[in-house]
């Protein structure tokens, strides 16, 4: 098949994982790849490996930058990249041996713009057992953009780059925003499943995430998991501007009650949070006086984002509450 799928995988201090999560890609049953092994300034011995497969394999390709974050490192790749559709890879997590096959399979079964797949959290090595069963269900655009208010799983399925199989002639239209170390994925995803009518989502679990302590998401709660926020704003300026109103309706609650859990956890830390709570709470209110009026709310709703809006301290108190009684 002359369809050819680049691979982009940004690279830092990798060397323990490294080897699998690139055994992972070389040993796809779908081989027309291209594997863009971005080095943001590793200073382990993940160069070296790398450049022991692109030597050994004409497929994997070794790019080196100094240190400037996993969304450079995918921006570089993207800029180097030459293949009809785009994946990324972590560098900590693997893959099932069929998962680009399938993810083109689907596309082409369903006449779809994109395909985005399932994932699995492991813990360390933990081979495929047995097959996924491979199933597809085609999401209009609004459905697409819907798996982002499900429950954590579902979010998640949506809201991260690595599980998805895009054309390239969407994908380069991007970049990932440099200045965050948290919510990077957040800022784009959601707009790349806007640019097609059609979605198929493969409900199979063909991406393992390796849930690991050292990462960022997984260390202690830092003051840099607050942007996360900046992705939120401007997902409801993105949907207003569309006049998706139910869809930025949704994310103003979203975006409130993410803002509480964020104080409950930066409560248990012992930091002060409350200047970088207090922008994020400001960035929010002026949004919401700015499109109100059109949200089309019931009672409840606006009662809820008012008494937030006016009141975020005693909000906060009854949200908690109503949390610990559900």
């Amino acid at each position: 098949m002359n369809i050819k799928i680049s691979v982009i995988i940004p690279i830092y201090n990798m060397e323990k994982l490294l080897n699998r999560s690139l055994d992972s890609v070389k040993n796809q049953s779908y081989q027309n790849l291209e594997v863009i092994m971005v080095d943001d300034g590793s200073t382990d011995t993940s160069a070296e490996i790398c450049r022991d497969y692109a030597a050994k394999d004409p497929r994997f390709h070794y790019f080196y930058e100094e240190n400037s974050g996993p969304s450079a490192a995918r921006n570089l790749g993207l800029e180097k990249c030459t293949g009809d559709y785009i994946a990324f890879l972590d560098p900590d997590d693997y893959l099932h041996p069929d998962m680009y096959a399938k993810l083109l399979q689907a596309i082409q079964e369903t006449n779809a713009g994109m395909a985005v797949c399932e994932y699995r959290v492991v813990y360390g090595d933990e081979p495929y057992e047995s097959e996924p069963e491979y199933d597809t269900q085609v999401l209009n655009r609004r459905e697409a953009q819907s798996i982002y208010f499900g429950d954590t799983h579902s979010a998640t399925v949506a809201t991260v780059v690595w599980n998805k199989l895009i054309p390239a002639s969407v994908m380069k239209k991007f970049r990932f925003p440099a200045d965050r170390m948290v919510g990077e994925d957040e800022s784009v995803t959601y707009r790349i499943l806007y640019s097609f009518s059609r979605v198929v989502l493969v409900k199979a679990p063909y991406y393992s995430y390796f849930l690991c302590d050292g990462s960022l998401m997984n260390r202690g709660f830092n003051v840099k998991r607050f942007d996360l926020f900046k992705a939120y704003g401007e997902r409801i300026s993105f949907y207003a501007r569309r006049k998706e109103y139910d869809l930025c309706r949704k994310m103003f609650f979203l975006y409130i009650h993410m803002l509480c859990r964020f104080m409950d956890l930066s409560g248990e830390t012992g930091e002060d949070y409350s200047g970088v709570y207090k922008k994020c709470f400001h960035s929010e209110k002026r949004k919401y006086k700015k499109y109100q009026t059109v949200l089309k709310l019931s009672r409840k709703e606006k009662m809820e984002l008012d008494l937030f809006n006016q009141h975020p301290s005693v909000y906060r108190r009854l949200w908690k509450v109503l949390k610990k009684n559900k």
